[in-house]
């Protein structure tokens, strides 16, 4: 049954995000017809590639240390199936902003009203992924033991500064419309995503991603 339900998540990961990449796509090609289209717009469509695609690849890699988590046999299945259902919505719940942000590739201020909307919704995953933890952190006495890993804190401190700058970025471009400021937005909007996807992936914990599937 472990297996069954760990391919029922796996496929439904990449059918989710590859769903958002098809309609994301298509929406470029509608607003392509219709607008005529600058740096800006295309550093956008870079950010929300990268962005869907680095919440794929974190989603699909992690699955192991999901299935880890959510299925210890010494927890009741209602609480395994509960865990696995919040895994769900919350990889469902960034595919909406993720959507909106493909959607605003011509509109600087909307596009980081939706990233930073995925910000907070990576962050209260670190969140619910800390208390989970906890809860299922027990020392052979039966004990409470703080466990999470340093990648977990990591993660955290990593969303809480992203979601400070675009909060910032979102500011300033609601009050600002200078086209060099809204070309500014767009660039740091992009490095944002660069960044962040470099750092989860290749300096905070790449063993997620390379070590062996089983």
């Amino acid at each position: 049954m472990h297996s069954q339900v760990r391919a029922f998540y796996e496929l439904f990961v990449t059918a989710l995000y590859g769903f958002v990449m098809v309609i994301g796509f298509q929406n470029f090609l509608l607003i392509r017809n219709t607008h005529t289209l600058g740096l800006i717009t295309y550093s956008l469509l870079a950010a929300a590639y990268i962005t869907t695609l680095h919440f794929w690849i974190v989603y699909f890699a992690a699955t192991g240390d999901t299935f880890i988590l959510i299925s210890g046999r010494d927890r009741p299945h209602s609480h395994q199936m509960l865990w696995f259902w919040v895994e769900l919505i919350f990889a469902t719940a960034l595919a909406i902003p993720m959507l909106d942000m493909f959607s605003s590739i011509n509109d600087v201020a909307k596009f980081s009203h939706s990233m930073a909307l995925i910000a907070a919704i990576s962050l209260l995953w670190d969140f619910w992924a800390f208390s989970v933890d906890y809860v299922t952190g027990h020392d052979k006495g039966g004990a409470r033991a703080w466990k999470y890993s340093p990648s977990l804190w990591s993660w955290i401190g990593l969303d809480i500064l992203f979601l400070i700058l675009i909060i910032i970025v979102c500011t300033v471009l609601r009050y600002n419309h200078q086209a060099v400021v809204q070309f500014l937005g767009a660039l740091f909007l992009l490095a944002i995503a660069i960044i962040g996807a470099v750092l989860d992936t290749v300096l905070i914990n790449p063993l997620v991603y390379l070590r062996k599937r089983t």
